[in-house]
């Protein structure tokens, strides 16, 4: 029994160790990549079930050990993954929603409408949402406020007057559309909006992928971006995010309360939809939201200018 006691407390290190190493170095190489995967509440449910099994066996220092170890990556998940409390404090001038639609669209079409109506956001990104766009409450939404914009697998809602609507990347399963919106009323500039929509194939290494988004970009006709929404299919400030939108930070670690995961819909484990913001915005609140309709979880913020855009002017 000593020894399968041992046996069990030395996995459950080493699933913690390949934890840890994802943490650390991300997904800057592919094997790195799957080590990031590793989800923290399946590590927690290890260490739990293992400490529990050292404490009927009363290893005494085994069981003290995991369980300052579970007490710590709780603190990791509680805090650092999700937010408990949130802790921006300024008052949104914009609110922004963004759904991934990949699900049986046509069947939940009018459901889906009527969630994104409800949501009544100033820019909502539909990725994929072909059929939910002609619902009669979405159409009779914009019609009354705005404008319903269409690139690529984009179905931009926008009570802002578009400038301009053009498609960066669209090529091997890539792409980048960006939208340029009149918000001089309220931000004082316009603001440029990228969407993004990125290969899931798991066998596609991310770092390789940042990679090829980065030299596909150098070659569009393109404003810089003020936000940049949509599915990454990447986890929150991975190393291949970095590399292809090292300026901008995510709207979640400045707003974000409650459980910062999209996917899956259900029992999200890996936040791979996401918001950037240049350093002219900052998000006032960040949350995602379950429609119970679908595979990913909405996003919506409500972000606004910098205070340090007024002292640059």
């Amino acid at each position: 029994m000593k020894i399968f006691t041992t046996t069990v407390f030395a996995i459950s290190m080493l699933m913690l160790a390949c934890w840890g190493v994802g943490q650390i170095f991300s997904d800057r190489w592919e094997w790195s990549q799957w080590l990031l995967w590793i989800p923290t509440v399946a590590v927690l449910v290890l260490l739990l079930c293992t400490i529990v099994l050292l404490a009927i066996q009363k290893r005494k220092m085994y069981t003290i050990v995991l369980s300052l170890v579970f007490d710590v990556l709780l603190v990791q998940l509680v805090f650092v993954e999700h937010r408990m409390f949130a802790n921006s404090k300024c008052v949104g001038q914009i609110s922004i929603s963004g759904w991934t639609m990949s699900h049986s669209k046509k069947v939940v079409s009018k459901e889906s409408g009527e969630i994104i109506v409800a949501m009544d956001a100033d820019i909502t990104l539909l990725t994929h949402g072909w059929y939910v766009r002609g619902e009669e409450s979405v159409q009779n939404w914009m019609q009354s406020q705005g404008r319903i914009l269409i690139n690529g697998p984009f179905t931009l809602c926008t009570k802002f007057q578009p400038i301009t609507v053009r498609s960066l990347v669209a090529a091997d399963g890539i792409y980048i559309s960006e939208f340029v919106l009149d918000t001089t009323a309220v931000l004082g500039k316009p603001l440029t909006v990228w969407a993004v929509d990125l290969p899931s194939k798991l066998s596609l290494p991310r770092r390789a992928l940042s990679r090829e988004v980065v030299s596909r970009m150098k070659f569009a006709e393109k404003n810089s971006p003020d936000i940049v929404l949509g599915d990454f299919n990447m986890t929150r400030n991975s190393s291949a995010i970095r590399t292809m939108f090292p300026a901008l930070h995510d709207a979640a670690d400045e707003g974000g309360i409650g459980l910062l995961a999209t996917f899956p819909m259900h029992f999200p484990l890996y936040h791979i939809d996401h918001i950037l913001l240049s350093e002219t915005l900052q998000a006032c609140s960040y949350e995602c939201i379950n429609p119970h309709i679908g595979r990913h979880r909405i996003q919506f913020a409500t972000i606004a200018k910098h205070p340090s855009e007024g002292i640059r002017k």
